[in-house]
């Protein structure tokens, strides 16, 4: 790995100041949405799902074979091992879940930005590096993502990410050290048992280990019988049900706004509010093709030189890019024929922060796109830099716009919160709130005597948490 500057502790380095504002600012604010956001009462997935098994966890009546039920194609084993002892000790106390949510976000985005830091070569200047940084940083806790910011129950999807980075980062910067292979599986696993796209992130480590790098038949056979077991594992007692899918056309346009929607939504977010999706989606489509033709040229460019494989960023580059495109391609299949939603389902807030990780990709590998798009040198006058910088300035600004426009969101959050605190207020007759709750009234009506009979989430400490 390049030996780097030591960018951020020149103190008096401007360009290293303006690195840390860029990435202190977009944490503090992702940090203050979701704190104050925050949905400290349980809703829908949450207080039926989640209700019934820390219940059962109180009863002691919880079993190993409830832990890893499906959740629709979901084995959410991992969070919900996690969330147990806070939510037992607190009683159910949902502050403590947006706490490690905080966590995992934070070390996610904290553990891309080290790593980009580290493996940009050390010609990378202090106004470049500034610039990757701050777009990792500004992508990372975009408000784009807002679901998972006011909702603790995704928890399970932002788990899956950060162990699927993780596990990129350690493959990409020591693949021949078998420590390091062994955690990444372990990672891995643990994103398999986190979301159901955590299971298609061993398919870029069979594509890199088995057909683009030279590795040993050891290395080969560790990650196919790792991907053969969890595969194994994973889908028997699913529940598959038939349903319609989308064209070749729909499902390429799917693929488009999916991977578009992180640049999109900085760009201009469609949709502002916690609910609903956007019908427009031109931006994220163009974006989508945008970043698509930039992943490609460069893909095209490392297989020229196989050895180029061989580096640790080119390394991440084709794991990030490929699980991405792979999620985008399976969600697409699976949801893009919807009823009501159709293409427009690549919008949703949530996933957002799964087509992020090509982003970073991206970044990983920017300081060589020049060499990727050959023209770029042959423009006169330097324009190719000064449009470039021209792009970035208006990416911040623009980014600076949807992050303020954004934050109407938490005034939406706090109003269900208020709701749910009426519905809770009721533990013993349905009321007109509990269609806040859940969307089936008797089943808001047990989820809130359940609750009520343990001393459960709004009730623990025999009294009510009402606000």
């Amino acid at each position: 790995m390049p030996m780097t500057k030591p960018f951020f502790a020149d103190k008096i380095s401007l360009p290293a100041w303006t690195a840390w504002l860029l990435v202190l600012l977009p944490a503090l604010y992702y940090v203050a949405f979701s704190q104050s956001g925050a949905l400290v009462h349980p809703f829908w997935d949450h207080a039926g799902d989640t209700s019934s098994l820390v219940a059962s966890a109180h009863d002691g009546a919880l079993t190993l074979s409830r832990i890893f039920q499906p959740h629709n194609e979901h084995r959410i084993a991992a969070p919900r091992l996690l969330l147990l002892g806070p939510a037992l000790l607190s009683g159910w106390n949902l502050r403590w879940e947006f706490v490690l949510l905080n966590l995992f976000q934070t070390g996610q985005v904290a553990a891309v930005l080290f790593f980009l830091h580290r493996v940009l070569p050390a010609n990378v200047g202090g106004w470049e590096r500034t610039a990757i940084l701050g777009a990792a940083a500004i992508l990372g806790f975009s408000p784009a993502q807002h679901v998972n910011m006011w909702w603790s129950f995704m928890i399970e999807l932002v788990m899956c990410c950060a162990y699927v980075l993780c596990a990129y980062v350690l493959l990409a910067q020591a693949a021949r050290r078998w420590p390091s292979r062994i955690l990444a599986a372990i990672l891995l696993w643990f994103a398999t048992y986190s979301f159901a796209s955590g299971i298609l992130a061993f398919l870029p480590v069979l594509l890199l280990v088995l057909f683009l790098r030279k590795t040993t038949w050891m290395e080969r056979a560790f990650w196919i019988a790792n991907a053969t077991a969890a595969a194994a594992l994973y889908f028997p007692g699913l529940p598959f049900t038939a349903q319609e899918h989308p064209g070749v056309i729909d499902l390429a346009l799917y693929v488009l706004v999916f991977l578009g929607k992180p640049l999109g939504n900085l760009v201009w977010m469609y949709h502002i509010g916690m609910f609903g999706h956007a019908s427009e989606y031109a931006i994220n489509a163009v974006c989508g093709g945008v970043v698509c033709a930039l992943a490609a040229a460069y893909f095209i460019h490392v297989l020229r030189k196989r050895e180029r494989l061989a580096e640790t960023r080119n390394g991440f580059f084709v794991l990030a890019v490929s699980y991405a495109v792979l999620v985008a391609g399976a969600v697409g299949y699976g949801r893009g024929a919807l009823p009501g939603y159709g293409v427009a389902h690549a919008g949703v807030s949530p996933t957002t922060i799964v087509a992020n990780i090509m982003y970073f990709g991206l970044l990983a590998a920017c300081c060589d796109l020049q060499r990727a798009l050959p023209f770029l040198t042959r423009l006169k006058g330097g324009f190719a830099a000064r449009a470039g910088w021209a792009a970035a300035v208006l990416l911040l600004a623009l980014s600076c716009t949807t992050y303020a426009r954004a934050w109407a969101i938490v005034d939406e959050a706090q109003g269900l919160n208020r709701s749910l605190s009426k519905a809770y207020a009721v533990h013993d007759k349905s009321v007109p709130e509990d269609s806040s709750l859940y969307p089936s009234a008797s089943e808001a009506l047990a989820i809130k005597q359940r609750l009520h009979e343990r001393r459960l989430g709004p009730y623990r400490g025999g009294g009510n948490d009402f606000h």
